[in-house]
């Protein structure tokens, strides 16, 4: 399992470095986990960061090396920020959102629906589901329209 993460590390797989750098410590090898923290974080791992950022804190790592490993995890980051990225980070929340409210509408659209249209022994599920896809579409569409 190690050489993988070592080849997939090499190639700049910055997961594959954190992991690399939880087995050197797991091993007591200090120097070499923090090397490989450090090298994930400049590549824009934020656990490898947090770990760079407890290394620290308990007096492991000089604050110049902390300082420097701040500003190339940032740099990381900043040069992955994309116009269509961000979009799709947004569309994803919204898609989220959307999901948690469609729950809800669903649970008072069935209830709506046990109140009136169980009386005359609908399917109730499959119509509160149907209704709550539809509210939930044109909420949607007005929200991307703005």
């Amino acid at each position: 399992e190690v050489h993988h993460l070592e080849q997939a590390a090499i190639a700049g797989h910055a997961a594959a470095r954190f992991n690399l750098g939880c087995t050197e410590y797991k091993k007591s090898n200090i120097e070499r986990a923090v090397r490989h923290f450090v090298i994930a974080a400049k590549l824009g791992d934020d656990k490898s960061l947090e770990a760079i950022e407890l290394f620290y804190q308990n007096g492991m790592i000089r604050f110049g090396d902390l300082a420097a490993t701040r500003r190339a995890h940032q740099a990381s980051v900043d040069a992955t920020k994309t116009p269509q990225r961000e979009e799709a980070v947004a569309n994803r929340l919204l898609i989220r959102r959307v999901e948690r409210e469609r729950e809800d509408v669903v649970a008072e659209v069935a209830a709506l629906i046990e109140r009136e249209a169980g009386k005359a022994g609908m399917n109730t599920d499959l119509i509160a589901d149907v209704v709550a896809n539809r509210l939930l579409t044109r909420k949607v569409e007005r929200e991307r329209r703005v």
